[in-house]
């Protein structure tokens, strides 16, 4: 599979973000693959606009797709998609950074498979979406985790606890889980009420990015 960031498996642009964004992208990338959420220090604003590509995947039920949606038009719909990619674009205006999102379909053959591997290794970043009231989130998310590093190493994971709304006192132990399996981005959020994504303005946005030097086995 090609190691661009040519998206040709993913359906087209059909998503209007809520604010206005310039066509421009940016060369600004990183070889790191750490990041991190600074729930502390607010990230700086960058002088031009920054723009990643994030391939958004998670547990079945889980609301990644009214995350994108929350996201790139601040509206919140239980509707969902089953059969396609389709991709979002968010811009937070705080930071000055344009984000990408694909919107990933669950692994049901090989050809959705090798479509994901392409999305995954064209991106910078990694949201794995997960339901903080799901009983059987761990292995699911463990699967996920693992067939990210297997593709990008070097794309930053950024593990997303949705669904807060519908359990505040649930949060104790995802944060132990993200050290354990070595992911050091963890949001625990709303994507109906929109509860906590101003985290997102946070995440420790890298600054270049080098696609000649990913490596992964898959």
């Amino acid at each position: 599979m090609s190691k661009n960031s040519d998206y040709k498996v993913i359906m087209q642009d059909d998503v209007i973000s809520l604010h206005s964004i310039e066509d421009i992208f940016s060369p600004n990338r990183s070889k790191s693959n750490s990041s991190f959420v600074n729930k502390n220090q607010q990230q700086k604003r960058f002088n031009e606009v920054h723009e990643y590509n994030i391939a958004v995947m998670g547990i079945s039920q889980a609301g990644q797709t009214s995350l994108c949606k929350r996201l790139s038009k601040n509206t919140f719909s239980k509707t969902k998609h089953t059969t396609k990619q389709d991709k979002y674009v968010a811009y937070l205006e705080s930071v000055n950074v344009k984000l990408n999102l694909y919107d990933l379909v669950g692994m049901r053959n090989q050809n959705i498979i090798e479509e994901n591997q392409t999305v995954i290794r064209g991106s910078q970043y990694a949201f794995i979406v997960f339901s903080v009231v799901d009983p059987n989130w761990h292995q699911q998310v463990i699967n996920w985790i693992s067939f990210v590093k297997c593709v990008n190493k070097q794309c930053a994971i950024i593990l997303i606890g949705n669904k807060t709304d519908l359990d505040t006192n649930c949060v104790n132990y995802f944060d132990p889980f993200s050290k354990w399996n070595g992911i050091n981005s963890l949001i625990k959020c709303s994507a109906q009420t929109g509860e906590n994504l101003q985290q997102i303005n946070n995440i420790q946005w890298i600054e270049e990015y080098d696609f000649e030097e990913i490596h992964g086995k898959c």
